[in-house]
């Protein structure tokens, strides 16, 4: 998976790159990079609300070799390469962006410095900008990072030795507007559990990096408490939102 945005999933293996509905169940095969990606790739979906064009973002990242930054517009059939980025995001995992307003967000590190930085991938004028990281007292080097949207707010879960802090940001921007959410212990221990999902009702879904089977909690005051739901897959390595939506994908594809 690349990302979801507007309704529509983007899927992309070393072969096939393609964009589906799972409401029309509509599918738009895109072009693949000329090169074939390697596992330190990142990638990211996105949607520009001025143009109204989907874009497809790719970071290459090859030994020996400058990172590139690809860009495809839905409907255009070419990659372009817009030149290099000044972060490095293969060491940083998930490596995939996550799309917000117009942007496409990474953890990622400043090849200046190698300091932990909040990237920001303007979809629209396919530019990077810095956005604060939550205002933690948690040793960032040390520290497990992973980017959300919760209750529509750019969100940041930070793990530390197995303690978890939630943090969105509810004034965009704006460093001072980071609330802390959800504070509570890992129920497995020191990172034996990657959140993959928070819902507004507070229940959570997580991934236990022991067998990579999927578990459900709700948050209490004494944390979390494991709930049983029916219906569960046994694996599963990622979670995304999808708002459904009807728009045919031959909107965005000219």
């Amino acid at each position: 998976m690349v990302g979801s945005c507007n309704g529509f999933l983007c899927h992309y293996s070393r072969c096939h790159l393609h964009i589906s509905n799972p409401v029309t169940g509509e599918l738009l095969s895109l072009p693949t990079p000329s090169e074939l990606g390697t596992l330190g790739d990142c990638y990211g979906f996105g949607f520009s609300p001025i143009s109204g064009v989907c874009k497809l973002v790719r970071i290459t990242s090859r030994e020996g070799e400058p990172k590139q930054v690809m860009v495809l517009t839905v409907g255009s059939g070419i990659w372009r390469n817009i030149g290099h980025p000044a972060y490095s995001f293969s060491s940083i995992t998930p490596c995939h962006g996550i799309y917000l307003n117009g942007f496409l967000h990474w953890i990622g590190r400043s090849c200046r410095d190698w300091s932990r930085r909040l990237c920001a991938f303007d979809v629209e004028s396919e530019r990077f900008q810095e956005l604060p990281l939550p205002p933690s007292s948690y040793d960032l080097d040390k520290t497990y990072f992973k980017l959300g949207v919760l209750k529509g707010w750019l969100s940041v879960i930070l793990n530390l030795n197995g303690d978890i802090s939630v943090w969105v940001m509810k004034d965009y921007g704006v460093k001072e507007s980071w609330t802390k959410e959800h504070e509570f212990k890992d129920p497995v221990g020191s990172f034996g559990t990657s959140i993959l999902k928070f819902t507004e009702e507070g229940q959570v879904l997580g991934l236990n990096n022991d067998d990579r089977s999927m578990q459900a909690y709700t948050l209490a005051r004494t944390g979390l408490v494991r709930v049983e739901v029916d219906g569960l897959p046994l694996m599963i390595s990622e979670a995304w939102d999808l708002v459904p939506s009807f728009f045919s994908l031959k909107d965005i594809s000219p």
